[in-house]
């Protein structure tokens, strides 16, 4: 058991942090919980919660079989600068809640920043709900959920504008840099986000050659609820 509560920050520099059939609890830091460390998480539960800039600040983050929180943190909930990997031999389950209020660094409550792989196996659970600024931002890279896992990205409504006031639920890119691509499961619950300029739940930016977000298999009666417009994938 590793218990952080009321520093400055529960992990600062760069390095590997092994986490492996433990209990740690990073919580009511008065700056970020950690710092771009490297996080190996097994077998174990996480939480970075009630911090008061970023929780989960990783450079590398592999969770195995765990479960894994960053609730109410101030700055986001959980940012990687390398690979955002579920890999599961049982379940993991993943829950970013109540972040991202503050308006210099709340980008957003998940954020994959760096041109890397980045994925969700089919027995994982993640649930982006509830944040105060975009639930999911892939600025770069590739991010794909695979189909079967538990996806929910509700009710994150844009406060400010450090996504120019875009993309509730899902934000894809980064203006008119870079050309990441999304790919999420059949049964993705994407719905009551909601943003200041556009794309309450789903905003796709220019890029250069154009970024991309595709939704694994798409039922025939699949529609947009607001103007009963076809979803094609």
């Amino acid at each position: 058991t590793f218990v952080s509560e009321h520093n400055r920050s529960g992990f600062t520099g760069t390095f590997y942090a092994t986490i492996t059939n433990s209990t740690v609890k990073v919580v009511n830091s008065t700056g970020n919980g950690s710092n771009g460390s490297h996080f190996i998480i097994k077998d174990s539960n996480v939480n970075f919660d009630n911090n008061g800039a970023h929780g989960l600040s990783a450079g590398e983050l592999s969770i195995d079989h765990s479960k894994v929180t960053a609730n109410n943190n101030k700055g986001m909930g959980i940012s990687v600068d390398n690979s955002f990997t579920v890999t599961v031999k049982n379940n993991s389950e993943v829950t970013v809640t109540g972040n991202a209020s503050n308006t210099n660094y709340g980008y957003a409550a998940v954020r994959l920043y760096k041109n890397f792989p980045s994925s969700v196996d089919s027995t994982s659970k993640l649930y982006i709900n509830q944040n105060y600024n975009t639930g999911l931002y892939v600025r770069q890279g590739s991010f794909v959920v695979k189909d079967g896992a538990v996806l929910e990205i509700m009710g994150n409504t844009v406060t400010h504008t450090l996504l120019d006031g875009y993309g509730g639920g899902v934000y894809v890119g980064y203006g008119d840099n870079y050309d990441p691509t999304v790919t999420l499961p059949a049964d993705a619950k994407i719905y009551n986000n909601h943003a200041l300029i556009g794309g309450d739940d789903i905003y796709v930016s220019e890029g250069v050659n154009g970024p991309s977000l595709t939704f694994g298999t798409v039922g025939s009666d699949w529609i947009l609820d607001d103007c009963s417009e076809a979803i094609t994938g």
